[in-house]
């Protein structure tokens, strides 16, 4: 199978201790401090050391200190001796080089099948992973965007990464910090136009209704307790509605508590699946199925590969740019 390339999208924001609804300031948080420049301390410190060169490689393990197996990551060191990490203004960007140790492969030709080398288990194989923090001026919301190859990625390595780094911080104890993934409107718009999601059939799951309930139809020879309603909407044949529309006026009906979509005073579900056409077949999709088309931006399409064969770090960078433009736009931050 041909690799695919993509970035992944993820917020970042900083709470105050046990107030998930007071977020921070990532700019200017906790007397002045700012998550960019935490960010920036910690990769810096990933170079590799001069004396050791590419022997020198950070090690990572969420298992026992004696573990045989992990993770070694690194900042990426370009032919002439400087680093894959650039500052601009309120971006950091750069390489991240990782990979798994702890098992031995070999490498053969792939032509006669002959070995070639042998990767022992203390050894590791980098490959090279795009990332971009944009953390805007003034705003209590940050993006991260990390490259994905193929089903490869660092989010797990850098994620415990950064959070260790954040633990020994002075803001520590006194805010929280949490990195989720995001879901992108114009990505979730660009793939159902590519996809051409029409749906036949919109489901409101676990509605709770007076009128509707099991007890009342049924003269109160059927008690409500354990069962739930599904009110169901089926298209006419060879009738379509493009959901787009649809998806942007209900992700406006959800409640202060993030239960419940309140569709109207007296009508709430807890629930939306929509049954849609994908190459002739029905597939059912949830909200956050739908939602969850938003979370990457593939960019395997006109790829330029380096000599490595892996995308190149301007490539990337263009098409993070991109997508950081979709970001400014529904998040209204510059």
């Amino acid at each position: 199978m041909a690799k695919t390339f993509s970035l992944a999208v993820y917020a970042i924001t900083i709470h105050t201790y046990g107030n998930k609804n007071d977020r921070q300031v990532l700019s200017d948080f906790n007397n002045g401090q700012d998550f960019l420049e935490y960010m920036d301390t910690m990769i810096t410190s990933w170079k590799q050391d001069v004396a050791r060169g590419d022997q020198h490689v950070p090690v990572n393990t969420d298992a026992e200190p004696n573990a045989q197996q992990g993770n070694a990551y690194r900042l990426s060191r370009k032919p002439d001796g400087t680093y894959h990490l650039y500052r601009r203004g309120r971006y950091l960007s750069g390489i991240i080089e990782s990979g798994d140790y702890g098992t031995q492969e070999d490498g053969v030709d792939i032509s006669t099948g002959e070995l070639k080398f042998q990767k022992g288990a203390g050894e590791a194989l980098m490959k090279p992973f795009y990332f971009m923090f944009y953390i805007p001026e003034n705003s209590n919301i940050g993006f991260l965007l990390i490259e994905k190859i193929s089903n490869y990625g660092i989010m797990t390595v850098l994620n415990n990464a950064i959070l260790k780094f954040y633990q020994a911080s002075p803001s520590d104890g006194l805010y929280t910090l949490r990195i989720a993934p995001l879901s992108i409107d114009a990505l979730v718009q660009r793939k159902m136009q590519t996809l051409r999601y029409e749906a036949k059939k919109i489901e409101l799951r676990k509605v709770t209704k007076d009128d509707l309930s099991i007890s009342r139809i049924s003269g109160n020879t059927i008690n409500n307790e354990g069962i739930s309603t599904t009110i169901t909407y089926n298209i006419g044949i060879n009738q379509y509605m493009r959901i787009s529309e649809f998806l942007n006026w209900i992700r406006n009906k959800r409640n202060d508590a993030n239960t419940l979509y309140v569709i109207e005073e007296d009508l709430s579900c807890s629930d939306i699946a929509i049954t849609v056409k994908i190459d002739g077949q029905d597939k059912v999709l949830s909200l956050q199925d739908v939602q969850s088309l938003g979370m990457s931006m593939d960019i395997s399409t006109n790829v330029v590969l380096g000599p490595n064969r892996y995308p190149t770090y301007s490539f990337v960078d263009g098409k993070a740019n991109e997508l950081i433009s979709f970001i400014q736009q529904q998040f209204n931050v510059r």
